[in-house]
């Protein structure tokens, strides 16, 4: 398991205390509105797969159209019905596939008294990157809004990450930084 880092080392590296709190990662429910057969499966269990990539294709029963299902975000596929194989087939209101996305959620809390006796908070602006620095990669943190006492915040992370973080922010306070030079 990779660990993550609580403070950045350098001069004139600026980051931000505080207390990370993620929402897990949301889940993409794929489900069957009519019977149909499946044509091609492109995705397996485990696999990763991009935003609008046809993951199954199938033809409907009776007018013997071919439709497709699209990933509507980055991320991973979590579940495969056992029906959503070639030449099976499925009936109205079966979950054929699952997918949960690589994005994750999250609010970055501060005391509200450090924001005066710092000068990072002063630079942090909507859409700016922030840096959370771990073994394996520095995480790009992505400022999505601003409050009085926390930053809304989103990242991107790969499957195994998000448990791996978890684990490591629920011991308490460690820094965003706001150049990826300090995680390197």
């Amino acid at each position: 398991m990779g660990s993550y880092l609580v403070l950045a080392m350098g001069v004139g590296l600026q980051s931000v205390p505080g207390n990370l709190v993620l929402q897990e990662p949301a889940n993409e429910y794929h489900y069957s509105r009519e019977t149909g057969r499946v044509l091609k499966l492109a995705i397996s269990v485990g696999s990763e797969v991009a935003k609008k990539k046809i993951m199954l294709q199938y033809v409907t029963e009776g007018s013997e159209e071919t439709k497709a299902l699209v990933s509507n975000e980055n991320g991973y596929v979590d579940y495969v019905n056992p029906n959503a194989k070639p030449g099976k087939v499925f009936a109205p209101g079966e979950l054929l596939l699952r997918i949960q996305s690589r994005r994750v959620f999250g609010a970055h809390y501060f005391e509200p008294k450090e924001i005066e006796h710092t000068k990072a908070f002063q630079k942090i602006q909507t859409n700016s990157s922030l840096w959370l620095c771990s073994d394996a990669r520095p995480i790009e943190v992505r400022v999505d809004d601003i409050a009085k006492n926390s930053l809304l915040v989103s990242m991107q992370l790969k499957k195994e990450e998000y448990g791996q973080l978890q684990q490591t922010i629920g011991g308490g306070n460690f820094a965003l930084h706001q150049s990826v030079q300090a995680c390197l």
